[in-house]
C-alpha cells in the first residue's frame, strides 16, 4: 500500500503505508526498543519497582497474620465475655457489673434512668440495653404510657423505699445510685 489521499464521495482521508518495522520478523533490536519505551512510559527505574513489587509481597503476607488474626481473636473474645463484657473491657470492675446486671434484668421497652454526660462510657450501654430507651433523670419529656420505669434493686446496692435506679455516667465509668 503506497501512501496518498484517498478521496471517497464526501470523505477525504490521509493514507500511509505500514513503517519498515511493523513487517521485518520479531527480532531482538524489536524487543529491545519495546521494552525501552515500557521503561519510559512507565518511569520507574529498576530499584524502585524491586522495592513497589516488595512492598506488595510484604503487604500480602502481613494482612492474613495481622488484619485476620486480629479479628478472629476479638470475634473468640466477644464469645468469651460476652457483649457486655466485651464492650467494657477496658473499664473498671464496678462499670462491668452495673453494665452486665442492666444487660441480664433490663426488659425490653423499659426505661432507665440516667444522669453525667452522654460521651464516655453511657454510648456502649444504650446498643446493649436496645430496645429500652435510656432517658436522662432530669429530663422533662414525657414518654410513651406503655413503657415503665426500670425499678429493680441491686443486689449490691440497698434501694431506699420511694426511690428508682439511676445510672450515673463519666467519661471512664458507670455508677449506679437512686434517686
Amino acid at each position: 500500500m503506497s501512501s496518498g489521499l484517498l478521496t471517497l464521495p464526501g470523505l477525504r482521508m490521509r493514507v500511509r503505508a505500514p513503517s519498515p518495522a511493523a513487517t521485518e520478523p520479531t527480532s531482538p533490536a524489536r524487543w529491545h526498543r519495546a521494552s525501552e519505551r515500557l521503561r519510559r512510559w512507565t518511569g520507574l527505574p529498576p530499584l524502585l519497582t524491586a522495592l513497589l513489587v516488595a512492598h506488595l509481597a510484604f503487604c500480602l503476607v502481613r494482612f492474613p497474620a495481622g488484619a485476620v488474626a486480629k479479628r478472629h481473636e476479638s470475634v473468640q473474645e466477644w464469645q468469651e465475655r460476652g457483649a457486655d463484657g466485651w464492650c467494657y473491657r477496658n473499664a473498671d470492675e464496678e462499670t462491668r457489673r452495673v453494665a452486665r446486671w442492666l444487660c441480664e434484668n433490663v426488659q425490653p421497652g423499659q426505661i432507665v434512668r440516667y444522669m453525667g454526660g452522654e460521651q464516655g462510657a453511657l454510648q456502649m450501654l444504650a446498643p446493649l440495653l436496645f430496645p429500652a430507651l435510656l432517658v436522662r433523670n432530669d429530663s422533662k419529656q414525657r414518654w410513651p404510657a406503655d413503657r415503665e420505669v426500670f425499678g429493680l434493686a441491686a443486689p449490691w446496692l440497698p434501694m431506699p423505699a420511694g426511690t428508682v435506679p439511676v445510672v450515673k455516667c463519666s467519661l471512664e465509668a458507670l455508677r449506679l445510685e437512686y434517686r
